[in-house]
């Protein structure tokens, strides 16, 4: 075993945190090994437990995440295997570990090869996408300036009316 191939990973936090070397390719293999090949209910709920609680320390690169999520979690086998298992505490582990992890990529753990954020560029809507969506998409129209402080101009301040009278005003509207 090289040292390139160890991660050095902190026991503790704080100030005086101790870094371990921990081979996490060993591991990510150990893990797709026991979840393709076992068929021990809590064998399967231990290892995606384990993935749950250690997701950030074994996606600390790319090619990590990716034999985890795409190799491992997402691979046909395992897939087939613990979506439809027999016992439900299994799905729900894995169902779980799928949303709650795995579906939260692009939000600070790491990012896969190819993965795209979402995000409008224009304010307003096409025919084209409101055809493509079965015409239940709604079109959006910017405000201009002067409609928006018009809107702000007619409705009273909240601090002179009492709550009550608010939520009157809103049905009233």
């Amino acid at each position: 075993m090289y040292d390139s191939e160890l991660s050095n990973v902190p026991l503790n936090s704080g100030p005086s945190s101790i870094l371990v070397p921990i081979h996490v390719q060993f591991i990510l293999t150990t893990l797709h090994l026991l979840l393709t090949s076992s068929d021990h209910t809590v064998t399967l709920m231990r290892t995606i437990s384990f993935i749950y609680q250690n997701f950030s320390l074994l996606t600390g690169t790319i090619q990590s995440l990716e034999q985890l999520t795409l190799g491992t979690l997402l691979s046909p086998p395992v897939f087939e295997k613990c979506f439809l298992h027999w016992a439900r505490n299994v799905r729900l582990y894995y169902m779980r570990c799928l949303v709650w992890k795995v579906a939260r990529i692009g939000g600070g753990v790491g990012v896969l090869p190819g993965w795209k954020p979402w995000t409008t560029t224009k304010a307003t809507t096409t025919a084209t996408h409101a055809e493509a969506m079965g015409g239940m998409m709604a079109t959006i129209v910017p405000l201009h300036e002067t409609q928006t402080k018009k809107k702000t101009k007619d409705i009273p301040s909240l601090s002179k009316i009492s709550p009550l009278e608010h939520s009157l005003n809103l049905i009233v509207r």
